[in-house]
């Protein structure tokens, strides 16, 4: 029994050693994306927000709140969307605070990384909204994201992808 589990066990591990994520391959660059500051106005609420990034993807997201939905669009063209918005106006945001952290995003290619974004507010009698770009989103490295390479990979039946080589959690 102890023979047939150890080889169970082997095989799955070569089986996911050759068929894991291009994600642990190279330098790993996800960051942690806040909505920039917004200021509403008196009896302003945010209805709903809309990020778009090229050179990168949409890899978690962290906070969603209640009552909204949130649509991550895979890349067409190179882009990447996510559009999230409030089913009805008692999910409104007050602030836009409610979203810091929300989301993670997997930097491929930092000369080319772009995003923008657009906050739609308002109010029982106006409609506005206030689009961002590159510098305007709070970004910061995500710490211990997932688990980290320790050592290098080694190859096993397609040479163009690398085995895990030894996991850790990055402590």
């Amino acid at each position: 029994m102890r023979v047939l589990t150890s080889l169970i066990a082997v095989g799955l591990g070569f089986l996911c050693g050759c068929a894991h994520s291009r994600a642990l391959q190279g330098n790993r660059n996800y960051k942690t994306v806040s909505l920039p500051r917004v200021s509403l106005a008196k009896g302003e609420r945010i209805e709903s927000v809309e990020i778009a990034i090229s050179g990168a993807r949409f890899t978690a997201v962290h906070r969603i709140p209640a009552d909204w939905s949130v649509v991550v669009n895979s890349p067409d063209a190179g882009e990447s969307t996510l559009q999230g918005e409030a089913g009805h106006g008692v999910g409104w945001l007050e602030s836009s605070d409610e979203l810091a952290d929300f989301i993670t995003i997997l930097v491929d290619d930092p000369k080319g990384f772009t995003i923008t974004g657009k906050v739609f507010i308002a109010s029982p009698d106006s409609e506005r909204a206030a689009s961002f770009t590159g510098k305007d989103f709070p970004m910061k490295p995500s710490p211990n994201h997932a688990l980290q390479r320790a050592r290098p990979s080694r190859h096993c039946c397609n040479r163009g992808v690398p085995w895990a080589g030894s996991l850790s959690l990055g402590r």
